[in-house]
C-alpha cells in the first residue's frame, strides 16, 4: 500500500470520527483536532503541497490572524489573568484551522465524509 494512501485514509478516519469523539468524549475530540492540525503542519512543510489560494480565503486567514493578534495584545497590555489566558488559548486554536484547511485541501476530502461523520 502506498504511503500517501495510508496518510489519506488516516486523515479521512480522523475527520470522520471527529464529530463523534467531540460529542461522546470531549477530550478525545480535542486530541483528534490536534492530530489533524499536526498532520496539516506536515502538509505545509511538504514541498509542492501548497497551491495558491483564492483572495477570499487569504482574507479569512488574515482575519483569523488579526483576531489572534488583537487578543494577544489585549492579554499582554490589559489583563494577564487565568481567564484571559484561557481565552487566548481558545483563539489560538482558531489558528490551527489554517493547517487543517491545507490538509483537507491536499487530501481532497470527499464532502460526504463530513456529513457521514
Amino acid at each position: 500500500m502506498n504511503i500517501s494512501n495510508i496518510f489519506r485514509g488516516l486523515c479521512i478516519a480522523l475527520v470522520f470520527s471527529f464529530p463523534v469523539t467531540a460529542l461522546v468524549a470531549g477530550e478525545m475530540g480535542s486530541a483528534s483536532f490536534y492530530l489533524l492540525a499536526l498532520l496539516g503542519l506536515a502538509v505545509l512543510v511538504m514541498p509542492g503541497a501548497r497551491a495558491p489560494l483564492p483572495r477570499e480565503i487569504k482574507l479569512i486567514f488574515f482575519a483569523m490572524l488579526l483576531l489572534f493578534g488583537v487578543t494577544m495584545l489585549s492579554y499582554l497590555l490589559v489583563d494577564t489573568s487565568q481567564v484571559s489566558l484561557r481565552k487566548l488559548v481558545r483563539y489560538g486554536r482558531l489558528l490551527l484551522l489554517i493547517p487543517i484547511f491545507y490538509l483537507l485541501r491536499h487530501i481532497r476530502l470527499p464532502p460526504q465524509t463530513l456529513w457521514y461523520g
